[in-house]
């Protein structure tokens, strides 16, 4: 088992790890974010990165001064997204993230948004030592706590049901992917870094949620902590609340091919899990015109496939008609008799992607 870094070693060598904090206009919450790191029960050591987007209020400031009092744990950066042209309003936020994780040194990294904050324990303190105890393992989901924007605290519900997991249980990939009532938002996770293969060069743009926590079960297990260590709150105005229930059928169902043309490892696995949803999408498809935004064909349009160019655009020719149609028979049939043999599952890619 690798030796952890203490707390008292000097935080310009190897920390052990590495909390990545996003903001944007977060002047109101910030300093609730970023104490609560500070004041988490941590032995080893640790360096927190924040990148501020394009903030119009007193972000960036208030990042200035944790920097001038923490001048060996701090690093601060400014980014504007609009830099990479971005698609749709989760580009931005996948770009911030990817700036900094171009930064981390850290052998573990976790994620914090900087409107929420972690609860205080040594919640993160234990995840790190689960891993260094299971090299098998790259990542450890802790049980999150989560509240509504306008709830009190202490009203705050964890993630999973004591049912649903045990303390410690070891989830394969497969399992993980097999069952998604497990999907858990990527800031439940501390990974462990892979220094050989960056998920900024596979995912780009895409970085973020289940597609980073698949880039990691590439590589290893998932060792689960019931313990809550993050407090999540829940927007009704976030990114994907704000999407049509069209936009937003289109988006989540194309999610899992997405996922399978980056992790052809697990492309079956992917298929057999999304295809109520996909067939779900077909079926509407076939019932009415989707009315769908700028935003959404443009956030498709990086992507190659049938099925990305199909719902990329307003118009369709008569061959497009039909193939969409033959999707939907073989889905629909697929989804009645539970036809998931892989000469089935093979036939759907070829004729979706």
């Amino acid at each position: 088992m690798a030796q952890p870094q203490a707390l008292g070693d000097t935080y310009r060598q190897q920390p052990l790890l590495s909390y990545i904090v996003v903001a944007h206009n977060h002047g109101q919450c910030i300093c609730r974010c970023l104490d609560s790191i500070l004041s988490q029960e941590m032995k080893y050591s640790y360096e927190i990165i924040v990148g501020d987007d394009r903030s119009s209020d007193n972000t960036w400031t208030i990042l200035e001064d944790y920097k001038s009092r923490y001048p060996d744990l701090f690093t601060i950066y400014r980014v504007n997204s609009d830099d990479c042209n971005p698609l749709s309003l989760s580009d931005r936020a996948s770009y911030n993230r990817g700036c900094a994780y171009k930064l981390v040194r850290g052998k573990y990294y976790a994620e914090v948004d900087g409107d929420d904050f972690l609860l205080p324990g040594d919640t993160y303190q234990k995840q790190i030592e689960l891993l260094e105890e299971h090299p098998d393992c790259w990542l450890c989901m802790q049980n999150m706590a989560v509240v509504g924007a306008d709830k009190p605290f202490d009203t705050a519900k964890r993630w999973f049901s004591n049912s649903q997991l045990k303390n410690l249980e070891i989830i394969s990939g497969e399992y993980y992917i097999s069952h998604p009532t497990l999907f858990s938002q990527h800031q439940s996770f501390v990974y462990r870094r892979n220094c050989n293969k960056s998920p900024i060069e596979l995912l780009g743009l895409d970085y973020e949620d289940t597609t980073v926590t698949l880039f990691h079960l590439q590589f290893g297990n998932i060792i689960y902590l019931n313990q809550s260590g993050y407090q999540y709150i829940s927007y009704p105005g976030g990114i994907n609340r704000l999407l049509s229930e069209d936009d937003r059928m289109v988006r989540l169902a194309l999610l899992q091919l997405e996922h399978m043309l980056y992790f052809p490892k697990f492309s079956r696995l992917i298929f057999k899990a999304s295809l109520p949803e996909l067939n779900h999408l077909l079926k509407v498809t076939n019932e009415r015109k989707l009315q769908l935004t700028t935003e959404t064909y443009r956030s498709l349009s990086r992507y190659k496939g049938f099925a990305f160019r199909y719902y990329g655009k307003e118009k369709h020719n008569m061959l497009e008609l039909c193939r969409i149609k033959i999707a939907r028979f073989l889905l629909s049939l697929m989804n009645r008799y539970q036809l998931t043999a892989n000469i089935w599952i093979d036939l759907s890619e070829r004729v979706l992607l």
